[in-house]
């Protein structure tokens, strides 16, 4: 017989021993006693565990009650020199002593051993025994063992979890979900941190773009600050704290080093503060930070010959910052603004061209060249000579309009070549032709040259009025979509419950009569009856739903009426002679009507407007008006 089988025939009889390594002595047992290691398992009897403290001479036993001590991080890491953990360890015969059955156990660490976490998977098959607890503690704790880890320490939390554990299987029997808690934890080490200066201005710069990619053209050539705004500061150096790991093992941190020789020089236009962390500091006004030999200043104004890709990026100095930027080329055969530059500053001075795809925004700007048809420019107050681009803003003056956009409250246009106009009021000295232009308050022509001109009043498409029109349009629209099958239920029930009232009335008089003499009704006729009600309860509240929909959207419409009577104040004034093929357009959006009126050639109306008059049938009709009282207009 082959001598493996000889030794499978011998078992391991039940033997306690105290050992620093249980799974090591599986191994001396086994050979001694010529038992494969296989069949060898132990449970933990006791723990004990030896503990050096700083400054005294030699180390102490802790007791399992006295484990606790360990629970304050500061004397486990700092009073503590050395732990050290032997076990009294039973070994038996798992072919002898049946093995309890117990869920699985996943155990898992951190990079630094500071934490282990266990996970108990969910099982329908394990069952609840009286000592469950222990052995499932027991399981954790040899898992713990065969890898170094210090075991009846710092373990409150697992100990609250198991105990939960244990009355989820005693309830239900089973375990209902996976449950996962932190085993033990050390204490991690507080970094040291070395003293440094810190940009904060420098950090305001959006070096990717709204897709995440790095936006070469945004290389943070102008820095806008507020007021009182932190520029930058020099943060002291930071001692950290040593930790200790949950095998006991002291975790020293680096200690930290003095780098800055200098504080940084500046001008009387920032100023600092210190405290316990460090030394701030903060902007005396808003503009651009400037640093120049080593000293930083707060500048409001800079004079660049360009603003483009090669030269200095994109410029975000903000709107709030007070910068004014001067951008001197004025070259027409050049860009003072180029191809896909954002540039952003309170006010923006430009004495050339913008080119194809730049943005700029500010709450002023002057440009004296041209926008290209690609361009965009939001501004509350501008002034443009040659606009072929985009423009949205309050306020606007445009010498040449050439087939460009313009969006705002009021615009001023000396001349208008062909393009697209939004706004409340419009004053143009000429227009020429193949203009749209959209009012809500005034249209003011000088002189008309042109034909093909398609001029519109219509409130629904102005910023203000616009927002309040579409938001109550959007509003009724929702309600008629909730009240669409209203009518049809109503009447369906309307009918249930004529038809049934003669029986129901009938059932009631019989109830009436049985309670009289003391009877009690048939389940039946109160069963019926309380359908009944039900019924008419149903319809008394989808019919009061109704009528409040139906008088909500009454008041939508009489809210979007009052915006819009301001078309009877509306004028179109032409200082000049009409031209044939230019029309005029009202629009009603409540009832959507418009009312369009076509000029004709040397027609003289100096003021068209639209009102509200009755007819003999007594109903709303809207009549264009036209008179030459410029002045009474």
């Amino acid at each position: 017989m082959p001598e493996n089988q000889n030794a499978q025939q011998n078992f391991l009889a039940e033997t306690e021993v105290e050992t620093a390594n249980p799974y090591g002595e599986i191994l001396n047992l086994a050979k001694h006693f010529g038992v494969d290691s296989k069949f060898i398992d132990f449970d933990i009897m006791e723990i004990k565990t030896e503990c050096k403290v700083v400054g005294e001479s030699q180390p102490r036993q802790v007791p399992a009650e006295k484990l606790n001590i360990f629970d304050d991080d500061k004397f486990f890491v700092e009073k503590v020199e050395s732990i050290k953990q032997n076990y009294l360890v039973k070994f038996y015969d798992t072919r002898q002593v049946k093995p309890t059955p117990l869920p699985n156990v996943a155990i898992n660490a951190n990079k630094n051993l500071t934490k282990i976490l266990a996970t108990v998977s969910q099982n329908a098959d394990t069952v609840y025994f009286k000592e469950f607890d222990k052995k499932l503690i027991n399981f954790i704790y040899k898992k713990l063992i065969k890898v170094g880890i210090l075991v009846g320490i710092r373990n409150k939390t697992m100990l609250e979890e198991v105990a939960k554990i244990y009355s989820v299987l005693r309830v239900k029997e089973f375990i209902d979900k996976d449950y996962s808690f932190v085993v033990t934890a050390g204490v991690n080490v507080n970094p040291s941190a070395d003293d440094a200066l810190v940009f904060h201005y420098k950090n305001k710069n959006k070096s990717t773009d709204e897709n995440d990619k790095i936006d070469y053209s945004n290389r943070g050539y102008l820095l806008g600050v507020t007021e009182n705004e932190l520029i930058f500061e020099y943060v002291k150096l930071r001692e950290g704290a040593n930790g200790r790991d949950v095998r006991g093992k002291l975790l020293p941190t680096q200690k930290a080093k003095a780098t800055i020789a200098k504080m940084p020089e500046h001008t009387e236009n920032i100023y600092s503060k210190e405290d316990e962390e460090g030394i701030k500091f903060f902007s005396k006004k808003s503009g651009y930070v400037q640093e120049e030999k080593g000293v930083f200043d707060i500048k409001d104004e800079l004079d660049v010959n360009e603003i483009s890709f090669k030269t200095t990026g994109s410029v975000d100095t903000g709107l709030d910052t007070n910068v004014t930027l001067n951008v001197k080329e004025k070259d027409l055969t050049k860009d003072a603004i180029g191809t896909g530059m954002t540039v952003e500053a309170n006010e923006i001075n430009i004495e050339g061209n913008v080119a194809a795809n730049a943005v700029v925004k500010a709450n002023k700007v002057v440009i004296g060249g041209q926008t290209h048809a690609k361009a965009l420019i939001e501004a509350k107050d501008a002034k443009i000579a040659v606009h072929i681009g985009s423009f949205d803003g309050e306020y606007v003056e445009i010498d040449r309009l050439e087939g460009g956009k313009v969006k705002a409250k009021k615009v001023v246009i000396k001349s208008a070549i062909g393009g697209e106009i939004i706004a409340e009021s419009v004053i143009i000295d000429t227009l020429v032709s193949n203009s749209n232009i959209i009012i809500a308050d005034t249209l003011e022509i000088k002189k008309l040259k042109g034909v093909n001109n398609k001029i519109l009043v219509d409130f629904s498409m102005i910023k203000n009025t616009g927002e309040q029109i579409n938001e109550r349009m959007a509003k009724i629209k929702t309600i008629r979509e909730q009240i669409v099958k209203m009518p049809r239920t109503l009447e369906s029930k309307r009918c249930v419950i004529e038809e049934n009232k003669g029986p129901i009335n009938v059932i009631k008089a019989k109830i009436e009569e049985l309670k009289s003499t003391n009877n009690t009704p048939p389940v039946t006729f109160m069963k019926k009856l309380k359908e009944y009600q039900q019924l008419v309860h149903e319809y008394n509240a989808l019919l009061k739903e109704f009528r409040e929909k139906k008088a909500a959207i009454a008041e939508l419409k009489s809210e979007i009426a009052n915006i819009q009577d301001g078309i009877f104040s509306s004028k179109v004034i032409n200082h000049s002679n009409w031209r044939e093929f230019n029309e005029i357009k009202f629009r009603l959006v409540d009832p959507a009507r418009d009312i369009t009126y076509s000029t004709r050639e040397n027609e003289i109306a100096r003021v068209i407007t639209i009102a509200k008059v009755e007819t003999e049938d007594g109903d709303i009709d809207y009549v264009v008006k036209k008179n030459n009282n410029v002045r009474k207009a």
